[in-house]
């Protein structure tokens, strides 16, 4: 695909680093936003907590079950690391720096939200 995501962001005034965005929100908040290329498609994950913050492995793996079962464009998951993140997947086709907004502010906003739930601080 041709698309560049990054060209959108610059568009919308989403910071980049790297293959991140830093996604402002309320309050003087930000999350970071990873983007992973991934054929046909983009993944966008933000990054809840790492395993040293979760104290209770067994209820947030049924809270992020639960946030799934309610919400389709961000879900929670455990990653190979055991951090808790969220991610959105964003099919390249037709790719405009509005859908590449709202997809980028909804991970950033989710995770910052469920990560000040976890530990009461904007750490990511």
């Amino acid at each position: 695909m041709s698309t560049d995501w990054r060209k959108l962001a610059r568009a919308i005034r989403i910071k980049l680093e790297g293959d991140e965005m830093v996604v402002d929100l309320a309050a003087s908040r930000t999350h970071r936003v990873k983007v992973f290329e991934e054929g046909d498609h983009l993944r966008f994950r933000g990054i809840v907590a790492t395993p040293s913050r979760i104290d209770d492995l067994a209820r947030e793996t049924r809270r992020a079950w639960e946030h799934n079962r309610r919400d389709s464009l961000v879900g929670f998951r455990f990653d190979h690391r055991d951090r808790l993140v969220g991610e959105c997947l964003v099919p390249l086709a037709g790719l405009t720096a509005d859908e590449l907004a709202v997809c980028a502010r909804a991970v950033a906003a989710e995770c910052d939200r469920y990560e000040y739930l976890l530990t009461g601080r904007d750490v990511f």
